[in-house]
């Protein structure tokens, strides 16, 4: 590149004119170039003199803050000037960089130049007003790429100098940094300021590129998805943070190839040379540090010959599913109402349970509260914060229970998805699985649960993979399992797996001295919700109330207060407000005192607690007859412990010798069975 001489006839032309305006005088007309007037004129109302040599410089401390700031910048400023500027290296003094406020934050200066513009040492302030008229700062002034040349300079320091600057922009066009390159005024050239707009022109678009690739990377990284995208030969352009800990590397990956991280297959080879979108489907990938199950969507990048792949961990998305769908536990043990004897050694019980992950197996009646057990056991243990998922096993058909519980593969049955179907169980992974209803559960069915319980494993219908589960199992009937493991409906192995912590829990009749507690509850519940006033309960009301049977137990009381909360529009309940049904349960066995079809007792009743004990002993007697005073037996069909009988038998004051002698007169001896 040759250089283009100054005319020196319109540089001594300009010394003239700036004296003029020194001078405070006007300028002749189409001499001085008019943003260089502006420059001169700035330059002169800021003081600047034009026979001084001085250079401000920032402190280094705050100089290396500031670069440190602009490390991006400058780094790829470095780059342009490597690649663009070699052939003016000969003529180029200097090149330099400043920020939008006129600092200095890298100088580029040959080897072979001895005397550099003073003004492009780091740290220096270029602004108009210090330096007076310069390419750094009056292009910062014009906001717009400009050169001067010798005398165009303010200062006489600049004189023999001319600068080619033009402005670095950032995405929404403002002024970001300087880009500037010095000659000596005899080395000029025009082609250098096109060089430099060039030059800042593909530092901005580069700038911005990068800005971009942040943006994008933030994007990735922020995301709860593995993002890897790949070459069709498997080469790994870029990975985020989550891709990286999925296939169990400590750091994304990058110039690299995917089957050094993962195993070739035919599953890689698919994706690989797809040519159209994959979306979620699932399948065991075998990386190299952990195998893992994901589902995976695959995406060709269009216009290019790349493509994405998106991993997800089957397990969270799962969990996440179970969340959005609803599936956890709501109640604790704080929500268990009642103070009597018997509900408190049920709730001692599954306290004692809750923190270990023992099966546990609740015996109780329709309606006494199962799930509610259930949900509190699940929270007060280790996996309160994993999914609790309910599957009724009476609800379920018995052809689709199987693939509701383990799930299915594609192929598994006419109408399965193609992509399968996670089971009851894989959901549960990390939680708590309640069996309701476990007497139902047919005996096919039986034997693949026994084979979980034995293995921790799952295997979906239909498929031949075995998955890893983490599930405590909480099963719960109202039916006697050992009395259909004597009848062969149900397999004794898995009796006595899930029989491994039982609780019984009482049937409201054993327990009347709650149903004031639960009505009160219900009554305060159904009130709020109808948007009733209704405040308290008639001691009549509550008197027949505990004198019912309640053979639908709590459910069966809820459902009676909800009715009674309907229909009254007081503010007590009264007798008016009793269901005839229940009214007609009662009417013949009416306590003493209460006349058949009366309204309201005419005397007071016994004590409540007789009535209770005398039904309680009645029902204990006739079970013990009925097993010839086998106590196991009778607990088994009363559904209570064992220990838990002996002790009901001497509150009630039940002789077991008396009965088995009564029993014993209408057997033979030899036909008595083992008496424990």
């Amino acid at each position: 590149m040759s250089s283009k001489p100054v005319h020196l006839s319109l540089q001594h032309t300009l010394a003239a004119q700036k004296q003029r305006v020194l001078r405070g005088e006007k300028t002749e007309p189409g001499i001085v170039r008019d943003f260089i007037l502006r420059s001169w004129e700035r330059s002169a109302q800021s003081g600047v003199s034009v026979d001084s040599t001085e250079c401000a410089v920032i402190d280094p401390g705050l100089l290396k803050h500031i670069r440190e700031h602009n490390r991006a910048l400058i780094q790829c400023t470095t780059e342009i000037f490597q690649h663009m500027f070699s052939d003016i290296k000969p003529f180029a003094s200097n090149m330099a960089l400043s920020n939008a406020d006129g600092i200095i934050i890298a100088s580029f200066v040959p080897q072979e130049e001895t005397a550099p513009m003073p003004e492009i040492t780091l740290g220096a302030l270029s602004r108009e007003n210090i330096i007076g008229t310069n390419g750094i700062g009056t292009c910062l002034a014009e906001n717009r790429p400009i050169e001067i040349i010798g005398m165009e300079h303010f200062r006489r320091l600049g004189e023999n100098w001319s600068c080619s600057a033009a402005p670095i922009l950032d995405e929404q066009k403002n002024l970001l940094a300087v880009l500037n390159v010095g000659q000596h005024r005899e080395h000029y050239h025009a082609h250098t300021f096109g060089m430099v707009k060039a030059a800042a022109y593909a530092i901005s678009e580069q700038m911005r590129l990068r800005a971009m690739l942040r943006r994008q990377h933030s994007i990735m990284e922020l995301l709860d998805d593995g993002i890897i995208v790949l070459t069709r030969n498997g080469s790994i352009r870029m990975m985020n943070s989550h891709a990286a800990r999925i296939m169990g590397l400590r750091a994304p990956a990058t110039d690299c190839g995917i089957t050094d991280y993962l195993q070739d297959s035919p599953l890689l080879h698919d994706i690989l040379n797809t040519s159209s979108p994959i979306q979620d489907k699932e399948a065991r990938f075998e990386f190299t540090a952990r195998p893992r199950a994901c589902l995976y969507s695959v995406l060709p990048i269009a216009g290019g010959d790349d493509i994405t792949l998106v991993l997800r961990e089957s397990q969270r998305m799962r969990k996440v599913a179970v969340q959005m769908t609803g599936n956890r536990a709501l109640y604790t043990f704080n929500d268990i109402i009642g103070h009597s004897s018997e509900l408190r050694q049920a709730v001692a019980e599954a306290r004692l349970v809750a923190p270990r992950p023992t099966t546990v197996l609740i015996l109780g009646e329709s309606g006494t509260g199962k799930e509610l057990f259930a949900q509190s056991i699940h929270n007060a243990g280790l996996c309160a914060s994993g999914p609790f998922i309910t599957v009724n096993c009476g609800a379920l058909p018995r052809t689709l229970l199987e693939s509701e519980l383990f799930g299915y593969e594609y192929g598994a049955f006419t109408g399965a998805s193609k992509s399968g179907k996670p089971g009851k169980f894989e959901l549960a992974s990390g939680g708590s699985i309640f069996l309701d209803e476990i007497g139902e559960m047919p005996l096919d069915a039986q034997v693949a649960l026994l084979r979980l319980l034995q293995n921790g494993e799952v295997t979906r219908v239909g498929g031949t993979v075995s998955r890893r589960v983490n599930v405590r199992v909480i099963a719960a009937t109202n039916r006697n399992l050992e009395q259909m493991v004597q009848d062969g409906t149900f397999r004794e192995d898995l009796f006595y797996r899930l029989n491994v912590y039982p609780i019984f829990i009482p049937p409201l009749r054993f327990r009347r001295e709650d149903i004031k507690l639960l009505a009160a509850y219900f009554l305060k519940t159904f009130s709020r919700n109808l948007k009733k006033n209704i405040r308290s309960i008639d001691d009549d009301v509550l008197h027949m109330l505990e004198c019912c049977h309640w053979p639908g137990n709590v459910r069966e009381l809820e459902n009676t207060m909800e009715r009674m909360v309907n229909i009254l529009n007081e503010e007590k309940l009264t007798m008016a407000s009793l269901p005839p049904s229940l009214l007609k349960s009662l009417k013949g066995s009416a306590p003493t005192g209460v006349r058949a079809g009366s309204s309201a007792p005419e005397a007071a009743p016994p004590p409540l607690s007789d009535y209770r004990n005398m039904q309680e002993a009645e029902h204990i007697r006739n079970i013990l007859l009925q097993h010839h005073g086998n106590v196991r037996r009778a607990a088994a069909a009363l559904e209570l412990s064992r220990p838990y009988l002996y002790q009901k038998m001497k509150q009630l004051g039940i002789n077991i010798a008396e009965l088995r002698e009564l029993s014993l007169s209408h057997s033979s001896a030899d036909a008595l069975p083992s008496r424990d």
